[in-house]
């Protein structure tokens, strides 16, 4: 009896020096000093600029596994939409403008921009979109053999199979690497929360020792 009061005193005194840490480190956010509506504001109109776009799509491609993950998704959506444009009968010119409009990242739109350019001057597809620096070496290779051959078409959809597949593999692989770290946010958080409900109840339990 007296060892389990003991251990409840325990417990009860790590949760009451948890509860003051909490209140003492207790953070007020107020957004009129953080500003986030005007951040928010301001980074929108940043990334409506020419420049502004240019320069977070290239930070998109950038970041470590998303990077990769937006370059893999572009790809598919590019090789999907031009195969399916050019198997409706669409002329190449046509089909890579729509093309272009489909895809998010400025730098893939840009790309796919001097692309129409240099086929109209003669130039096949695969030499603009090498020269762009932003499409993986599989795409530029299937594409110079569709040209070769003759099957554009359907290299162009082999290609969109194929980036379909990388793109739900690393979505799958990216999830199942964050769920550690997701059960570790909220386990935190949990504990965060429990630790200022029991505040108020500690306290009240203090000042009634003391009557």
């Amino acid at each position: 009896m007296i060892e389990m009061s003991f251990k409840t005193l325990i417990i009860k005194v790590l949760v009451f020096i948890l509860s003051n840490f909490l209140s003492s480190r207790r953070l007020e956010v107020d957004t009129q000093q953080l500003n986030v509506p005007k951040l928010n504001v301001a980074y929108k109109i940043y990334a409506s600029t020419p420049n502004g776009s240019r320069v977070l799509g290239s930070l998109k491609l950038r970041i470590p596994v998303f990077g990769m993950l937006a370059t893999k998704t572009a790809c598919a959506r590019f090789s999907r939409t031009l195969s399916t444009l050019l198997a409706a009968g669409m002329p190449l010119i046509e089909a890579i403008e729509i093309t272009g409009k489909t895809l998010d990242n400025v730098l893939f739109k840009d790309a796919l921009t001097d692309a129409v350019i240099q086929v109209q001057r003669g130039a096949p597809l695969s030499a603009p979109l090498k020269a762009s620096g932003i499409f993986p070496n599989m795409v530029l290779h299937m594409l110079s053999i569709g040209e070769e051959s003759g099957n554009t078409e359907e290299m162009l959809t082999k290609l969109a199979d194929y980036y379909d597949e990388e793109v739900e593999m690393a979505v799958q692989s990216l999830m199942a690497a964050m769920e550690p770290m997701i059960i570790v946010v909220l386990a935190g958080v949990c504990g965060i929360l429990i630790g200022a409900c029991m505040a108020p109840m500690l306290s009240m339990y203090g000042a009634l020792d003391k009557l």
